[in-house]
């Protein structure tokens, strides 16, 4: 919630674009954080979305289509 809320919170979800999430990732991590926070952000939003499509709020998730954010092995936690 700290990133999404801030980052998205002002797109209504039927409008948000892959590019939104994109430059959310990128402006994680140019925060300073690493790559591995960004990732984790993606797969909340890509989680929630996916719930969203289910119940028929949106029709697409546009967090599939968007870049995740590139992991080195080394932050790979779970293998993802």
């Amino acid at each position: 919630m700290t990133y999404l809320i801030p980052g998205i919170g002002a797109h209504r979800p039927d409008k948000l674009e892959p590019e939104h999430l994109e430059k959310l990732y990128a402006k994680i991590q140019r925060s300073g954080r690493s790559a591995g926070t960004a990732h984790h952000v993606h797969r909340t939003i890509r989680s929630a979305l996916n719930e969203a499509v289910r119940r028929g709020h949106i029709t697409k998730n546009p967090a599939t289509l968007a870049k995740r954010p590139r992991q080195t092995p080394s932050q790979r936690l779970d293998g993802a």
